[in-house]
């Protein structure tokens, strides 16, 4: 385990190396990059220092601003799965590729759809979790659902246990605003949601009056 943290740490390292080195050649200070990339001089800092990881469009802003041929894109890709377990990660790049997805879930509503009130009232229960690392968590969680996006999107079976649409995991308006994001995607035609019918009729009800 040791020696995967290490191996983490010198793929976040190198990013926030070359970011500032590349910095430092500009010869902008943390506030002036941020300002030119759309981010505040405090997001820069915390990537160079290694407390955050960099986002894509971060990532893409850099290339397109010192010129390079998407170095900074390719580091960031290859950062993506960090904040997952270890146990976890093998699977991610399966789930990326995937053209069907099957999904069963009987206490919570899966990641791929998760609002991001609901992915980070669930994350935030995690223990000795710092709020960057929070951050970082609800962004690689929230990144996953890129999948459902594209142009050759999965078909996606997915069957949840009616508790979790009667499991609070956050304020009301969270769990309204994620029986309407899953309400809408009931009304989808490349995906297949299976529950109980007093589970579908309470997605529906809640979409109705949205």
């Amino acid at each position: 385990m040791a020696a995967r943290r290490g191996r983490d740490g010198a793929a976040l390292s190198l990013f926030a190396d070359v970011l500032r080195e590349a910095r430092h050649k500009a010869g902008l200070n943390s506030d002036e990059l941020g300002a030119k990339l759309g981010y505040s001089g405090a997001m820069i800092r915390s990537v160079e220092s290694g407390h955050r990881l960099p986002k894509p469009d971060l990532a893409k802003a850099a290339d397109q601003f010192f010129g390079y041929p998407k170095i900074f894109e390719m580091m960031e890709e290859r950062l993506r799965d960090l904040p997952f377990p270890a146990s976890y990660r093998p699977f991610v790049p399966h789930e990326r590729a995937a053209r069907v997805l099957r999904i069963f879930e009987h206490v919570l509503v899966p990641g791929l759809f998760q609002t991001p009130g609901y992915a980070r009232a669930v994350l935030s229960r995690r223990p000795h979790t710092t709020d960057d690392e929070l951050e970082d968590l609800l962004a690689a969680r929230l990144a996953r659902q890129e999948i459902l996006t594209r142009d050759d999107l999965p078909l996606v079976y997915a069957l949840l246990d009616e508790a979790v649409l009667h499991r609070p995991v956050g304020p009301a308006q969270v769990m309204r605003e994620q029986l309407v994001y899953l309400a809408d995607w009931l009304r989808g035609l490349t995906s297949a949601f299976r529950s109980s019918r007093t589970a579908r009729a309470r997605i529906s009800d809640c979409s109705a009056r949205s």
